[in-house]
């Protein structure tokens, strides 16, 4: 069931992009990134209990995230370069810097004080992928993942931690866009929920009583939270923060439903990998779409929703046939060896 709900979030993620809101300006993609994190955590937790299960293989889990991501993202990076070549979309310019960062990708989660855009005549500066930012932070997670899902005590400070500066930013004392929806510090808990989720679950050897009230605790503060910042809409309807919220609130109690699933549904795995295509994608595909004249015609609208959809599911298709297959072969090779060693 969750390459299906991968596949659901991705287009949540495109939709918001082509201007789409829910109810007062209510941001589904903001709320479909919440829980690609929570989602991240989990799959990280199932990793470090059933593959990579000696501490000695760090490496081996850290490579295997990098195998996961890269290949896809450089894919549809090199298809922009390519597009923008072809067409100067944008007016592109390249600057070592800037590629670097690209590249590295993590650099572009800090976008407000580092430098990453490559497109410079559109009404924000992008870099080749928008999203990617997202995945920099997913990246930074990652290093901080095994050590967590090993040890309560790890998980229970940095979760603790995260989530109290995640109260303060919905609270409007620090930055809310920043610290509770942007930065690793103030949504790591998200990625822990994940891994307390999936040690209840899977009767995990590092299941601790932690990882039973972590997730109850978090849904009563916020339960009890929202209707207090319902009274306080300069807060509760910017910055993302109803999104962010009801990410949380749902993610919970969705992960553990189904996760419980054991049917193997037809397509799941398929749709699942089209997901990661199709999220890193959709802006190359609005693109191409506003290249040829159609952004101010039709965004927005259901033919240009449904030809970016088509456009960034193609490419995606590319992706995990061209790319993803391959790599996924590699790796599962990589992953054999690494625990018969």
């Amino acid at each position: 069931m969750f390459g299906y709900l991968r596949f659901l979030l991705a287009l949540l993620v495109l939709l918001s992009h082509v201007n789409l809101r829910l109810g007062r300006d209510f941001n589904p993609g903001v709320f479909a990134v919440v829980m690609f994190y929570m989602l991240a955590g989990f799959v990280s937790a199932h990793l470090i209990e059933k593959v990579f299960t000696e501490k000695q293989q760090l490496f081996d889990f850290y490579l295997d995230r990098i195998l996961r991501i890269y290949p896809q993202y450089l894919f549809v990076a090199l298809l922009s370069v390519l597009f923008l070549a072809v067409t100067a979309y944008g007016e592109p310019q390249y600057r070592f810097g800037t590629v670097l960062n690209n590249i590295l990708i993590i650099p572009l989660n800090y976008y407000e004080s580092i430098d990453s855009s490559i497109l410079q005549a559109l009404p924000y500066p992008y870099p080749l992928i928008p999203p990617a930012w997202s995945l920099a932070l997913e990246l930074q997670a990652y290093i901080l993942l095994p050590f967590a899902a090993r040890s309560v005590v790890a998980r229970a400070s940095l979760g603790v931690t995260s989530f109290l500066i995640f109260l303060m930013a919905n609270l409007g004392v620090i930055n809310p866009e920043d610290y509770g929806y942007r930065l690793l510090v103030g949504v790591l808990f998200v990625f822990l929920l994940g891994i307390s989720i999936h040690h209840c679950l899977r009767s995990s050897s590092y299941l601790h009583r932690f990882d039973y009230f972590f997730p109850i605790v978090v849904l009563i503060t916020l339960l009890g939270l929202f209707p207090v910042l319902l009274t306080s809409p300069e807060i509760i309807f910017a910055n993302f923060v109803r999104e962010t919220i009801l990410g949380v609130l749902l993610g919970i109690p969705l992960l553990f439903c189904l996760g419980k699933i054991k049917v193997k549904l037809l397509g799941n795995r398929l749709f699942g990998d089209l997901s990661y295509g199709i999220f890193l994608s959709h802006f190359l595909a609005m693109w191409f779409l506003n290249s040829n004249g159609l952004e101010l015609q039709l965004i927005g609208s259901g033919p240009y929703i449904a030809m970016t959809i088509s456009l960034s599911v193609g490419i995606a298709i590319c992706g995990v046939f061209g790319v993803e297959r391959a790599m996924k072969q590699y790796r599962f090779s990589r992953t054999r060896k690494s625990t018969s060693d």
